[in-house]
Formats: structure tokens, C-alpha cells, sequence
């Protein structure tokens, strides 16, 4: 009991001082990339800086909706938050649809669809570089007049006295309260380089102060931009606890029994029984049965990114609508049903930013599906990250490869919590800025990010360093997924009369410690939140003692089936 107990501090104190050392870094990391970023084009619409960020999770939404090349997602190293969209105005200005079709598509609010007027769109300020400016070198220009969108407000052609000569030239002058920042002047300028730029408003304009009375004006009455209030902060979400980590058997390794797997049987045996094991299949159709589970969590894999992908570079469409617009993080089917990761809402949350309603809808609609197919089926049968850990895990046991460094599976409750935590410290919704996951599905489907080198780290980090290091004990959305999962109405049904405890499912599931036979004895069903209900402790059962059923019939007793070997 004594060593137990030392042997659980330790491991309390090994998670808690790892998850110290990430934290700083992750805390490092999203201030440098949130905080120390430079000015970029948004959207029309887009919130003010900070609240932007947090609410943005870089589905691509917007940019498929630009009905021009206008709108891109931020690839790494441009010196602006990996995968926000922006627009860079030289390349191609924003064209102020009326629309606003880039506002109305965002599912969480990070674009405000209260704009009504796209003249009242506050992007950017547009500044004329006087030395390099061909109006104010004396030749008539007034390019950037002629293609402003609101020509006659936002800038002007005024006399501008010439030095000592007595004719006067034109110059353009921008007026502030009237430019949308759309960059068609930037664009349109026939310079070299642009002498007419568009900026952050807060680096070249002041203030008076609230203490100062100006004086009316013509161009007051009625033209004022009504600038856009913030949506007041929700109270701070605390973070989760950490659940405990379900004790379960430990299955047996090498072919001969040794004193651990002689013990593991011992306690997990009920009855003396005939153990039998699985048998490798030796026909095509024996082994389409054993792969089965396999095959359909690849298809379903596949066909989601396939939606996706058909969506964003082929224009799918369902009733006139796009199909599947946007990526893992939120998303819309068919043009009017939103879908959005409940864990990014939930860090929203945490930063003290309230998505829109929509956004809350969305992802109570995921969560509720998620839990009718039993809460971590999402690492199983759509995550992308799946197909890149079991191809490291394959690998792995190719070559034999032997863990480097011991992680426990309570690690990725810690970065759960840290994830909640730094999204309350920094305003920011934290693992959405670092997630590989949506690195890689943003990657594979808009070409941005670094998503390739994520699931390469992540596939050297599972093949050679620690045995399913990252769905296993690192990642914080499967930990969200693992307590939400506890709930799910779908679960491995088990069935002790007819089990041997052979051990052959703890050998082939990605989470063997959910596979506590006393547990699932007692209960009916495999109980812990960790199960991926991928099906391949099913598929090896050789006496099948497991199904997929729903949580009211597995609690019942199961019948015992009927002798004969598995295909």
C-alpha cells in the first residue's frame, strides 16, 4: 500500500511538474504569436484585435465564401497568426460586396454579421505617401479617386498651395471617419511601389480627448461611423478537473507467460475456462472480417475529408447550398446547419468571449451527436491525426521500438486543464492556435499551416519515442472527448460468461487500460470514457464476448453465444 501510494505521488508529481513546463511554454508562445503580431486585413466586419483572435478558429469559411481571390488563410512565418484569414491588398484588394457574404458564412461571431452596410467596414486606414505620391509631384493622377468605392467621402481631390509658384496642385487627402481600408487604392495605384497604403488606424491617428469640444461640421451630419461595440465577456469557465484514470488490466507482453501475465490472469479470471486466442485469418474474406472495423473507421475518415475537400475546391453542393464548408473546428452543412468543435466554444468561453448563438448551437448539435456514438468516437473514426498515429504504431511494432520516456494517461487531463487555464490568462482559445490536428486538416484542404510538419513530429514522436504518445496521453481535445464519452449511449457491450480472458482485445486496443474485466464484469459494458469504440478489442475476440449495443441493453446480462471459431 505504502509503495502504491509513493509510486501515485510520483507519477502526481512527474504530470504536475511536465504540465508546469508545457504551460510556460504554450503561455510563451500564444503571447508571441497573438501579441507581437503585425497589422493585418481582416474581413469586413471583423471584431476589434483581441476579441478577433479569440473567437476565430480558422475554419476557412469566410475565404470559401469571397466570391474573389481576395481572402486567405495566414500560412507560417508571414509574421501573422498561422491560418487567420486576411487579404493583402496589392495582390488583390477587398471588392465591398454588399452582401458581405465573408461576414454572414463565419460560424462563431469572430466576423460580426451585424454589419449591415459594407461602407461602414473599418479594415484598415489608407495614407498617402506625399514624396512618392504623383499628385503631389504635379501631374494630374487621381487614380486612387476614381476607384474608391465611396468616391467623394473617403478621399477627396483638394488644392494643395504649390511652393512659391502660383498655381496650386491637386492631391488626394484621405478622410478617416469614411475609409473602409479596402485596398482598391493600394491596388490601383501606378507606382512602383504603392504610394498610397493602407494601415493600422491606431498607427498614424490620435486622439483629441473626451475633455475637448470640436466644433460641428458639415461632413458630421449623419457621415460618423457608428464603431461596433465589443459583445460584453461571459464569466470565465473554470478549468475541468481531471478525472481519474479507470484502473484496468495490463495486457500481457512477449509470447511466453511471465510472472506479470501469470498474475494478470490470475486476478482477472473468474472461472477455469478453455482459452483460446485469435487466429490470424488465412482468406481474403476472413480477413475483410477481421479488418472490418478497420476498413470503415478508414472510409469514414476519407469520406469526411472528402466532403471537405469536394466542398472547397470542386463547390459541392446539397439544395443549391455548399455541401460541407469549413474544417473540424466549425463548419456548415448544407448552407444552414452549423457545426462547431464544442471544445473550442468551451475555451471561448474560458477567454471571456461569447460566440454567437449559432456557434453555441453548433456545437451542442456535435456534442449530442458525439455522445450518441460514444463520446471519443471522434479520435477513431474522424480525426485525421488516427490514420498518422496508427501508421507510427504499425511502425513501431515492425521494429520493435521501446519507450523512450514513461507518460501517463492522466497527462492529457493536465493539458486539458492547461488548455482552459491559458485560454483564461491570455483571452485567447488556446489549443485552437497550436492544435495539429487542425494544422493538418487546415493544411490538407487550403494549403495552409503547418500541418504536414505536426503529423510528422507527431508520427516520430508515436513510432519511436513513447507507444501512442499523442491520442494516448498527450492530446487535450481526446481528454475533452474521454470525460464527455463517460456519457455516450454507445459503448463496448461485454459479456462474462462468455469471455476466457485471453487478452487478446487488451493486445489490439489503442487504450488497454479501459479493459478492466472486473469493471466490465460488473457492469455489463466497457465503462471508461477513454474508449475510441473503434471495435478492434471486437474484431480479435475469438469467443465474441463483445459487440457494439446501446448502454440501456448492455447493462442487461449477455447470453452467452454460441462455440465456433472466429473468421
Amino acid at each position: 500500500m505504502a509503495a502504491s501510494r509513493r509510486q501515485f505521488l510520483a507519477r502526481s508529481a512527474q504530470g504536475a511538474a511536465g504540465a508546469a513546463c508545457a504551460g510556460l511554454a504554450w503561455f510563451s508562445l500564444l503571447r508571441q504569436e497573438a501579441h507581437a503580431a503585425h497589422f493585418a486585413l481582416r474581413p469586413p466586419g471583423a471584431r476589434p484585435a483581441g476579441d478577433f483572435e479569440a473567437l476565430c478558429v480558422k475554419c476557412g469559411q469566410c475565404v470559401r465564401a469571397c466570391p474573389y481571390p481576395t481572402l486567405k488563410l495566414a500560412p507560417a512565418a508571414a509574421g501573422i497568426p498561422l491560418g487567420t484569414p486576411h487579404f493583402v491588398p496589392r495582390e488583390e484588394p477587398c471588392h465591398l460586396c454588399e452582401d458581405i457574404p465573408c461576414a454572414k458564412a463565419c460560424p462563431t461571431g469572430a466576423l460580426d454579421k451585424a454589419l449591415d452596410r459594407v461602407d461602414r467596414a473599418r479594415m484598415g486606414l489608407a495614407v498617402v505617401d506625399a514624396e512618392n505620391c504623383l499628385s503631389w509631384q504635379g501631374l494630374r493622377c487621381e487614380v486612387c479617386y476614381r476607384v474608391c468605392p465611396v468616391k467623394g467621402r473617403a478621399i477627396t481631390v483638394d488644392p494643395h498651395p504649390r511652393g512659391i509658384s502660383k498655381h496650386a496642385v491637386f492631391v488626394p487627402v484621405v478622410h478617416a471617419q469614411d475609409c473602409t481600408g479596402c485596398g482598391l487604392c493600394e491596388k490601383a495605384c501606378p507606382t512602383q511601389v504603392a504610394a498610397i497604403r493602407v494601415v493600422d488606424p491606431r498607427l498614424v491617428q490620435g486622439r483629441i480627448g473626451d475633455h475637448y469640444r470640436r466644433p460641428a461640421t458639415t461632413r458630421d451630419a449623419g457621415l460618423a461611423e457608428p464603431v461596433a461595440q465589443p459583445s460584453p465577456p461571459a464569466t470565465p469557465a473554470k478549468p475541468s478537473a481531471a478525472p481519474k484514470a479507470m484502473p484496468g488490466p495490463q495486457a500481457p507482453t512477449g509470447k511466453a507467460p511471465t510472472t506479470s501475465t501469470r498474475r494478470w490472469r490470475a486476478v482477472n479470471a473468474v472461472s477455469p475456462r478453455t482459452v483460446r486466442h485469435f487466429e490470424p485469418p488465412t482468406t481474403l474474406a476472413g480477413w475483410l472480417v477481421a479488418r472490418r472495423f478497420q476498413l470503415a473507421r478508414r472510409i469514414t475518415q476519407a469520406g469526411v475529408l472528402l466532403l471537405f475537400a469536394g466542398t472547397a475546391a470542386w463547390g459541392w453542393k446539397l439544395a443549391g447550398a455548399p455541401l460541407l464548408a469549413g474544417n473540424l473546428s466549425a463548419a456548415t452543412l448544407a448552407g444552414s446547419v452549423p457545426l462547431v468543435d464544442p471544445f473550442a466554444v468551451l475555451q471561448m468561453l474560458a477567454a471571456g468571449h461569447r460566440p454567437e448563438s449559432t456557434a453555441l448551437g453548433g456545437a451542442l448539435l456535435v456534442l449530442a451527436a458525439y455522445l450518441v456514438a460514444g463520446g471519443r468516437a471522434f479520435c477513431a473514426w474522424a480525426c485525421p491525426m488516427n490514420l498518422v498515429t496508427d501508421a507510427a504504431h504499425a511502425v513501431r511494432q515492425r521494429v520493435g521500438g521501446r519507450d523512450l520516456v514513461h507518460l501517463s494517461p492522466s497527462m492529457r487531463y493536465w493539458g486539458l486543464g492547461l488548455a482552459l487555464v491559458l485560454s483564461t490568462f491570455t483571452g485567447l482559445a488556446a489549443f485552437e492556435w497550436v492544435s495539429p490536428i487542425a494544422m493538418l486538416h487546415r493544411e490538407l484542404l487550403f494549403g495552409a499551416g503547418l500541418g504536414l510538419t505536426a503529423a510528422a513530429a507527431i508520427f516520430l514522436l508515436d513510432a519511436f519515442v513513447a507507444k501512442r504518445a499523442w491520442c494516448g496521453h498527450l492530446c487535450p481535445l481526446g481528454a475533452f472527448w474521454s470525460v464527455a464519452g463517460r456519457a455516450g449511449l454507445t459503448k463496448v457491450a461485454f459479456s462474462d460468461a462468455a469471455c476466457t480472458r485471453c487478452g487478446d482485445c487488451v493486445r489490439a486496443c489503442p487504450e488497454p487500460r479501459v479493459l478492466d474485466f472486473k469493471d466490465c464484469a460488473a457492469r455489463g459494458f466497457v465503462a471508461a470514457g477513454e474508449c475510441t469504440n473503434c471495435g478492434e478489442c471486437i474484431a480479435v475476440c475469438p469467443e465474441k464476448a463483445l459487440r457494439f449495443d446501446l448502454l440501456a441493453r448492455a447493462r442487461a446480462p449477455n447470453p452467452v453465444p454460441t462455440e465456433g471459431k472466429a473468421p
